[in-house]
C-alpha cells in the first residue's frame, strides 16, 4: 500500500511540475506578447515539428518554439492570421529600387526609370518586396527552388494590386498588357502573365534540370517582335513571324 501511495506522489509531482513549468514559460511569453510584432509557423525538418517563430516590429527574433505559442497565449484566429500577414508583408526594411535583387522583373518588365529612386519595403526574410504608386500595390518576389532535386532555379513573381498596367513596360513589350499570356523556351525559362479578378500577375522563372538560363531581353524582343494576339502561347524555339501556335 505504502509503495502504491509512493508511486501516486510521484506522479502527481511529476504532473505538478510540468504544470509548473509550463505556467513560467506561458508567463514568460505574456512578458512580451505586446511586443510581437509578426509569426510564422512552418514545419522544421530538423526536429520534426511545426515551430511557431515571432518577431518584433524591428524584426528582432523574439522566440522559436516548436509548438502553437499563439494559441496557448490566447491569441485569435483573426489575430494569428494578422500576425502572418505581417512576416510576409510587414515593413522591416527599406531599400531603394535600383537596389533590389536584379531579375527580368526589374530590369525589363517594371518601369525602371519610374521607380529608380524610390523607396520601398522588404519583409523579414528578404525575398518579397512591396511598395505603392497611385494606389496601386506593387508586390516583387523571388524564390529559390532547389537544394535538391533535378530541377533548381528561382521564381519571380510581380503583383499589381488594384489591376492597372502603370509602372509595366506595355510600350516595348505590349504582350505584358494582356489579361493572359505565356512564352517559355524548353528547360531554360518560362513567363506567365494572368489577370487575376483585380490584380495582375506576372511569373517568370529560370527552372531547369541543368545550369539555369535567364529570361533577358533578347528572349524579350523576340517575343514583343513575334507578337500577334493575346490567346498565343509562344515557345521561343519556334517563335517566327510565320509559325505561330496555340
Amino acid at each position: 500500500m505504502g509503495a502504491r501511495y509512493l508511486i501516486l506522489f510521484i506522479c502527481l509531482a511529476a504532473v505538478l511540475a510540468g504544470c509548473t513549468a509550463k505556467e513560467q514559460q506561458e508567463s514568460e511569453y505574456e512578458g512580451i506578447k505586446e511586443a510581437i510584432f509578426a509569426c510564422n509557423s512552418a514545419f522544421n525538418t530538423w526536429d520534426g515539428k511545426t515551430h511557431t517563430i515571432c518577431y518584433d516590429s524591428a524584426g528582432e527574433k523574439l522566440f522559436d518554439e516548436p509548438y502553437d505559442v499563439l494559441n496557448e497565449l490566447g491569441f485569435s484566429k483573426k489575430e494569428t492570421e494578422k500576425l502572418e500577414k505581417e512576416f510576409k508583408q510587414g515593413c522591416f526594411n527599406e531599400v531603394l529600387f535600383k537596389d533590389l535583387p536584379p531579375s527580368i522583373i526589374t530590369e525589363a518588365i517594371l518601369n525602371t526609370g519610374l521607380f529608380k529612386d524610390k523607396k520601398i519595403c522588404g519583409n523579414i526574410d528578404k525575398n518579397t518586396y512591396f511598395w505603392k504608386h497611385i494606389n496601386h500595390t506593387y508586390t516583387y518576389s523571388i524564390k529559390h527552388t532547389g537544394a535538391g532535386g533535378n530541377f533548381r532555379g528561382y521564381i519571380w513573381s510581380l503583383e499589381v494590386e488594384p489591376y492597372t498596367t502603370e509602372g509595366i513596360a506595355v510600350e516595348k513589350y505590349p504582350f505584358l498588357a494582356c489579361d493572359s499570356f505565356s512564352a517559355h523556351k524548353m528547360h531554360a525559362w518560362t513567363l506567365d502573365i494572368k489577370k487575376e479578378g483585380n490584380m495582375l500577375k506576372i511569373t517568370a522563372d529560370n527552372i531547369s534540370p541543368k545550369e539555369p538560363e535567364d529570361l533577358d531581353s533578347e528572349g524579350m524582343n523576340r517575343i514583343a517582335k513575334n507578337f500577334t494576339n493575346c490567346s498565343i502561347k509562344y515557345d521561343y524555339y519556334r517563335i517566327s513571324e510565320e509559325n505561330t501556335y496555340n
